[in-house]
């Protein structure tokens, strides 16, 4: 009998503080494109103060007992997280965001005040029982895991005037039960032939991230607003007004004409408020607690594995697998003041071009807000499966190959897999819950068409081995031959490119889609060859000596690792390649 027991208290935290050199008086400017910090806002001369701290306590314990057959393991796990988090924004509580040398937006902030914590709780009970040529592993596993915040207060600043207190809550209480069990037979009964076969199902790890996700501590503390500086010509170009009365606008002078607290289009903020809960007193996001609380409502995931391992020659073993993966408990984030009439479905022509699959063309739609539909949220975190709900599965084939005969060593194999999800009777019953991206950076908004997404199967191949000379001069050799990266075509379009005839709300700037169907179209792959020389040398006793000379990317390839996803002239454009051949001398010594 065994018994083992652990604790550990792990401290951490960060404090960023402006530089001696950052003027926080004045607003940063943040360039998108290339994404360049020029002023106050990059991550060495930043304005903004930033103090989190973060704890985390662990415990374990548990008792094993061995017999002959049997081989039982009982113990337990607990956890418990705090975290806190304080922000405070220089240069007038708001900065400046900049496409290619044009204004575009302004964000205004207010401050940050939050803690959070939670609690993880594991009891489980293991057994691995032989019977003749039978091994049967079984475990069960009972989590649980609560999550809340404390009672604080919502701090106040130039755009949020009135404080308010944030009663303290318990937001998640989950219980689960995970069983594990897994399956060996000897096939013949001679040690050659083995089958193997288990299920699994794994709970989601979480920690302070849901109380986070609602905390009024922490939320609504961002509004974004259209704004070009007065500009009568900006990088978005098409029908989109650069000052509205009644204030008086002041062309290049970098400051905002205009009263962000005013929901409407003013001055030189020129799109509405899509975030009428910035700094309201109002709690606007909850959770459903039919989802939030009680039995098997995390997001899990169920493994299903079969194999077969056969001994092919002394020493010499192939193992043939096959896995899937099966994801439960989605959530979704529904807002109650809105329904799928407060949608309309906006349409935009795919540009034809010769480098896209069929020369493009055709349609793709996206869902934006009904003008008139814009008012305070009411997000609720529910159960997917209200809504029609989303599968999530991945298959994968695994071939391994084992050898050591002698002197050599042979390791590798083949693998392949693909991913699928479809969450289109989610998406059509709550539009708000598809992602969307900014007419800046790498993140798209979610297409209607796109919304059951089956990947391509990616397939790669690993194979190391080392053989070992007289002297004891070892060799060693790696081989990896992999998909290139996935492939995107991000194009921007405005409000005068799609059916609807009037601003997008979601969207006062522009719109980027992804118009190449996600996980189909992938770019060439590559091959790295890496190449190792060993000589050891006895230095009496146990110790020994090793010298050691690597060669890395011995092929010297340089193939393409990421790619401009940026639909335009320089599409595809490699930004990324691998590294350059490089050869390393090492020196290392055990005793």
């Amino acid at each position: 009998m065994l018994f083992e027991a652990g604790v550990s208290h792990l401290p951490t935290g960060s404090l960023n503080a402006p530089t001696d050199v950052a003027d926080t008086t004045v607003p940063g400017i943040l360039e998108v494109s290339p994404l360049t910090g020029l002023r106050n806002a990059s991550s060495f001369l930043g304005q903004t103060t930033r103090n989190s701290p973060k704890r985390v306590e662990f415990y374990r314990g548990s008792v094993s007992y061995v017999t002959g057959s049997h081989n039982l393991k009982v113990g337990f796990t607990f956890q418990q997280q705090g975290t806190f988090v304080q922000t405070a924004h220089g240069g007038g509580w708001q900065r400046f965001f900049t496409f290619r040398g044009a204004p575009y937006r302004a964000t205004f902030y207010m401050q940050q005040d939050q803690t959070d914590k939670a609690n993880s709780l594991g009891i489980y009970a293991q057994e691995q029982w032989t019977l003749d040529r039978l091994t049967v592993n079984a475990g069960l596993r009972w989590d649980y895991f609560d999550t809340y915040y404390p009672t604080q207060e919502r701090p106040t600043n130039i755009w949020v005037t009135a404080p308010f207190t944030v009663e303290g809550q318990t937001i998640a209480t989950w219980k689960d039960f995970q069983p594990r069990i897994g399956l060996a037979y000897d096939l013949r009964g001679d040690g050659r032939t083995a089958l193997k076969f288990s299920v699994n199902r794994y709970g989601k790890r979480n920690s302070t991230e849901l109380s986070r996700a609602i905390n009024p501590g922490g939320s609504n503390r961002q509004m974004n607003r259209s704004w070009f500086d007065g500009a009568t010509s900006h990088a978005f170009g098409r029908n989109l007004p650069s000052c509205i009365g009644p204030v008086a606008c002041v062309a290049g002078d970098g400051i905002v004409q205009g009263d962000p607290t005013n929901p409407l289009p003013n001055g030189e903020i020129v799109s509405p408020n899509t975030t009428p809960g910035f700094g309201v007193p109002v709690v606007t996001t909850f959770f459903d607690p039919e989802w939030s609380f009680g039995w098997g409502k995390r997001y899990s995931n169920w493994e299903v594995t079969g194999s077969i391992q056969q001994e092919l020659f002394p020493g010499v073993s192939l193992d043939v697998g096959y896995f899937r993966r099966i994801w439960v408990n989605h959530n979704v984030v529904d807002n109650r003041a809105l329904g799928t009439a407060d949608f309309d479905v906006a349409t935009v022509t795919v540009p034809t071009d010769s480098r896209l699959p069929d020369g493009g063309g055709g349609a793709i739609s996206f869902y934006d807000l009904n003008p008139g539909s814009v008012r305070l949220p009411d997000d609720v975190t529910t159960s997917a499966n209200n809504f029609g709900g989303e599968s999530q599965t991945w298959d994968g084939i695994d071939v391994t190959l084992d050898a050591r005969v002698e002197n050599v060593l042979l390791q590798g194999g083949l693998s392949t897999g693909r991913a699928s999800n479809d969450s289109c009777g989610l998406l059509s019953q709550v539009p708000e819950s598809a992602p969307t991206g900014s007419a800046t950076g790498d993140a798209d908004t979610a297409t209607i068409e796109h919304c059951s997404r089956t990947q391509n199967w990616l397939t790669q191949l690993k194979l190391m081995g080392s053989y070992t000379l007289p002297y004891d001069i070892q060799l060693a050799a790696t081989l990896q031959n992999q998909p290139g990266p996935e492939r995107a075509a991000l194009a921007q379009f405005t409000a005068a490119d799609t059916n609807l005839g009037r601003p997008l709300v979601l969207y006062p700037s522009a719109v980027q889609l992804n118009i190449l169907e996600p996980g189909t179209f992938y770019g060439e792959r590559f091959n790295q060859l890496d190449f190792r020389v060993t000589k050891i040398f006895n230095l009496g006793g146990t110790a020994r000596f090793r010298a050691m000379f690597d060669l890395f990317n011995v092929l010297n390839a340089n193939a393409v690792t990421i790619e401009d996803p940026t639909f335009g002239p320089t599409w595809l454009a490699p930004t990324a390649i691998m590294p350059g051949r490089l050869a390393k001398f090492a020196f290392q010594i055990d005793f």
